[in-house]
């Protein structure tokens, strides 16, 4: 909601529909949202898939990243536990 107000011209408002100013959420992920929305259209299927990718994206690089910290802290095998943990709450229900 507030991505898609910011598209309109509307601002960064509240997602309750007040209409008002709103520091509800931090504003960089609404406003990567807002680019996304800005160049694919807000609320398109082309939208939804952009933006599934990027956090499809971003939870990667943060696998990576936590089995990178883990290994240096705690050892290999921990790491690689922690980063097959972390990929198994990613994994959508009733998937094999």
């Amino acid at each position: 909601m507030i991505a898609r107000s910011i598209v309109v011209r509307k601002g960064y408002v509240s997602p309750f529909g007040t209409g008002e100013p709103t520091a509800l959420t931090q504003p960089v992920y609404p406003l990567l949202l807002a680019g996304i929305f800005s160049v694919l259209g807000v609320y398109s299927g082309a939208s939804a898939l952009a933006i599934l990718f990027f956090q499809s994206v971003v939870g990667a690089v943060t696998i990576l990243v936590v089995h990178s910290l883990a290994r240096r802290r705690v050892g290999q095998y921990a790491a690689a536990a922690t980063s097959l943990s972390r990929s198994q709450l990613l994994r959508p229900k009733g998937s094999s």
